[in-house]
């Protein structure tokens, strides 16, 4: 009975929370006039569920609440986002497997209240990165086109520059697209927070536009509980190549190592990125 209900959940569009209600994900429209569509004004969050559970949850909330005060009007939305989170892995058929959640905002049309804002949940399956891929660690690329953008601290619905950096990835034979600052330094990747260890140190590359990753910064403060010393200071890319270890992070993958920069082979450097996924996402292999 199980199996049958599970196939038939495969086979049944994707259901998301739209404005307070579950419906197919092809009803869940948004207006032409909304500025998230005309203009790319709103936000979100992707999250990662193990089990129903969602350990980082406060983390991604705090950021989704500080975004909405940066860039939206009128008050936070006053929801139980781990109720509404709990009720799509659950029309979903997602509840007891790893998943990928996303939370979205738009700002709406309203120049005044009451607004209408756009508010969305979706829920998919997820396959760790490393097991979708086939490989023991990523391999960067840098992306031709230096970054700078005063919205670069928030996730923005405008996510053209970064999905375009992932596509010259898959095309030239790399797994993520290194973000440049015009001024050369290294800044991030198309999805994810770099890492550099030293031995008892881990440096964080300074950025003047950089998202701060939720869960670079769950990595950070793990590491200085286990004795590390966190630093932050600008990133040549050469220094990818000699630091013993580089770590990407994000909220889906967790922290896994780099093995290349540009076709240049770099060493995985131990195994200090199992031990932080096994205390950040127990079951995450």
């Amino acid at each position: 009975m199980e199996a049958c209900r599970a196939a038939f959940h495969e086979n049944m569009s994707p259901l998301v929370w739209h404005n307070g209600r579950l419906c197919p994900v092809r009803q869940a429209a948004v207006p032409l006039t909304d500025l998230g569509l005309l203009y790319g004004h709103g936000f979100f969050e992707t999250l990662r569920a193990d089990r129903g559970d969602v350990p980082l949850l406060a983390d991604h909330l705090a950021r989704f609440q500080r975004t909405w005060q940066a860039l939206m009007p009128g008050p936070t939305p006053d929801l139980s986002w781990g109720e509404v989170i709990a009720q799509v892995l659950e029309a979903n058929n997602l509840r007891h497997r790893t998943a990928a959640v996303k939370i979205l905002a738009t700002r709406g049309s309203r120049t005044a209240a009451p607004w209408d804002h756009c508010l969305v949940v979706t829920a998919r399956p997820y396959v760790h990165r490393l097991n979708a891929i086939g490989a023991e660690g990523l391999f960067l690329g840098i992306y031709p086109h230096p970054r700078q953008t005063p919205l670069a601290d928030y996730k923005t619905l405008n996510y053209l520059f970064y999905h375009q950096a992932g596509e010259w990835a898959s095309r030239t034979g790399h797994h993520e697209a290194l973000i440049l600052n015009p001024d050369g330094m290294v800044s991030e990747t198309n999805t994810a927070n770099l890492l550099l260890i030293y031995e008892r140190e881990v440096v964080r590359p300074r950025s003047t536009a950089v998202l701060p990753g939720v869960m670079a910064a769950a990595v950070c403060r793990r590491l200085a509980e286990w004795g590390y010393g966190i630093v932050e200071r600008p990133v040549r890319t050469a220094e990818l190549l000699q630091a013993p270890q580089v770590l990407a992070t994000n909220a889906l993958m967790g922290a896994v190592p780099v093995l290349r920069v540009d076709a240049r082979p770099r060493p995985q450097g131990g195994d200090l990125w199992v031990r932080l996924n096994d205390a950040l996402i127990p079951g995450w292999k």
